[in-house]
């Protein structure tokens, strides 16, 4: 009650940063617990989290914020251990570079206050993350994000590396898995990028997930080239695709020393700067779209699991409240000529799913779920909040359970 009242003057700063602090301990705390385990006089193992509140099918009564419906410690509880659902969250973090203000969208893109909010917020509630723009150059941000996930337990990262001196900075990539990565590469487009595009190194990462021993997922995520001017537009394209080829590619590079077929499944996730729908109002596939399943085939049959289980293409980027496209969604960190009508309710952010050639051991891999999360910050609760959203992107989440044979 403090901490509300205190929230509506300024002069709760410090309070409010205390009690961020409290919020980030006790996810660490919980991490804790669940890695601890002992084997209690009557047999078997379990996590002092689970020998404390029991393994139940009742809901438990968890103050919100804290370790809500979405917590490792709450799913692990309520769901059964041969169907545990893995997690995944595709985002473009819109956590650029410190630049100049000339360089910004808007006035103020407010990094470290999304980023704590994303961290105290959302960050325990999955498994693997694939980020974009979510650089590492000239500033700490990357490195804090990475510290905070090993935190709640999510220990094992990939990330974008700096290319000088032929970039400026990295490609603002990073993956983040529960799971051990027994194996990973990194890879810069060999095609270079147009406008600002060009000061990044952007490329894919590719990390080989194990769940268990011997079961195996590729997680891939990259960032294509962005269109930024009208004049630009075929020459965008044409390297996006260019580097959607490198991505199949490299991806394919990784199954190199796999004698036979593959038999674990793929996951391409990121910010493919393609949008998706034909126009603002009409979310049947455009053309582009279709350029870009056409590249992906060269992995297998891609399974755009947004489009599968939504039955349509939602706007990741610029959306509004109405069909019309005349009242943005965001505009505090969208540039303003993308909240113009003809911009406005795009689809930039996909995951494109492959299944196995043939059945792997043990079982197969099952998508549960997907679907659009925007992010948005609730500013009745959080008093004061710079922003509506954490980006200016939506992030797409996902579900998939491992089911034995």
């Amino acid at each position: 009650e403090t901490f509300a009242e205190g929230r509506e003057n300024e002069a709760a700063d410090g309070l409010a940063n205390h009690f961020e602090d409290c919020r980030q301990n006790f996810s660490a705390g919980v991490a804790f617990l669940e890695s601890y385990e002992f084997a209690p006089d009557r047999g078997g193992s379990q996590s002092l989290v689970e020998m404390l509140l029991g393994k139940s099918d009742e809901p438990l009564d968890v103050p919100s914020g804290l370790a809500g419906e979405g917590s490792p410690t709450v799913r692990r509880l309520r769901e059964d251990s041969g169907h545990r659902e893995i997690r995944l969250l595709s985002y473009n973090l819109f956590i650029r570079p410190p630049a100049p203000m000339l360089t910004h969208n808007r006035v103020n893109d407010h990094k470290d206050s999304r980023l704590s909010r994303f961290i105290r917020d959302h960050l325990a509630r999955y498994d693997v993350l694939c980020l974009q723009e979510c650089f590492g150059a000239y500033s700490f941000r990357r490195d804090r994000l990475i510290e905070a996930a090993k935190a709640v337990g999510i220990k094992y990262s990939v990330k974008s590396v700096l290319n000088r001196p032929y970039h400026l900075v990295d490609g603002g990539c990073l993956l983040l898995s529960r799971f051990p990565i027994v194996a990973h590469d990194v890879k810069v487009f060999d095609v270079a990028g147009l406008a600002s595009d060009s000061v990044a190194a952007k490329g894919v990462l590719v990390a080989r997930i194990e769940y268990r021993p011997g079961v195996f997922l590729d997680v891939v995520t990259t960032h294509l080239q962005a269109t930024y001017a009208n004049y630009m537009v075929a020459e965008c394209l044409q390297i996006r695709l260019n580097q959607l080829r490198e991505v199949v590619a490299f991806t394919r590079k990784q199954w190199a020393s796999h004698d036979g077929a593959r038999s674990w499944p793929v996951l391409v996730a990121g910010d493919f700067n393609c949008n998706a729908r034909r126009a603002y109002n009409d979310s049947s596939s455009s053309d582009e779209y279709n350029l870009v399943t056409s590249v992906l085939r060269d992995l297998g049959n891609p399974r755009d699991l947004v489009f599968e289980f939504c039955g349509y293409h939602p706007p990741t980027y610029s959306d509004t409240y109405d069909d019309a496209g005349l009242m943005p969604k965001e505009q505090v960190l969208t540039a303003p000529e993308d909240c113009e009508v003809d911009q406005t309710r795009q689809r930039l952010d996909f995951v494109f799913w492959f299944d196995p050639e043939v059945p792997g051991p043990g079982g197969v891999f099952q998508p549960t779920f997907a679907r659009v999360n925007e992010f948005e910050v609730d500013r009745r609760v959080d008093v004061g909040a710079p922003v509506t959203h954490l980006s200016d992107h939506f992030g797409i989440e996902c579900g998939f359970v491992f089911e034995s044979a």
